[in-house]
């Protein structure tokens, strides 16, 4: 993913979160009351925390745009970023093909041709993080009492990044 410079602390933090996690799993109304999620590739955090990515125009995510969740998470980490927003439609096709043109996703002569694909900007509104770096040791000791005392016990509290909510890019209230 292809991040642009942030200026405000909390999109800094957000995007050293995300920086390395290719593939986030992107959550909507399936417009039955339930919640579809689907992994999507971002192309890109643009200077004001949004999230590009690539779709299909006729894929019925685009109806229910009104109220999203994107989440990231790396195991490995022990990184989990979760945030809450809603996505707008961009048919600009100058833009798609600056977005593309940052070598995230492989070009394909199929889609390049298709009206069909246009960029779906994710704009969040709140985001939350889990992190614990480093603690392998302390996860695994974790796991061993939870497994003896037969129930769950939290890993860790989750931190708050108060994402800003630019007058541009945020739904009238």
């Amino acid at each position: 993913m292809n991040i642009q410079a942030q200026r405000h602390p909390e999109l800094i933090r957000l995007s050293q979160l995300v920086r390395d996690i290719p593939v986030a799993m992107f959550s909507s109304s399936d417009g039955r009351g339930g919640i579809a999620s689907r992994p999507m590739t971002p192309l890109a955090m643009d200077d004001q925390g949004a999230f590009w990515f690539l779709t299909d125009v006729r894929s019925a995510k685009v109806d229910h745009l009104q109220i999203l969740n994107l989440s990231f998470s790396n195991a490995q980490r022990a990184t989990f970023v979760s945030l809450s927003g809603h996505g707008e439609i961009d048919a600009d096709r100058q833009r798609m093909e600056l977005l593309w043109n940052s070598g995230v996703l492989s070009r394909s002569p199929k889609v390049e041709r298709s009206p069909h694909w246009v960029l779906l900007k994710f704009v969040p509104h709140s985001a939350e993080y889990w992190t614990a770096p480093g603690q392998q040791l302390w996860r695994r000791l974790v796991l061993a009492v939870q497994r003896l005392a037969g129930r769950g016990i939290a890993l860790s509290e989750p931190r708050h990044c108060a994402v800003q909510c630019f007058p541009s890019a945020c739904p009238a209230v």
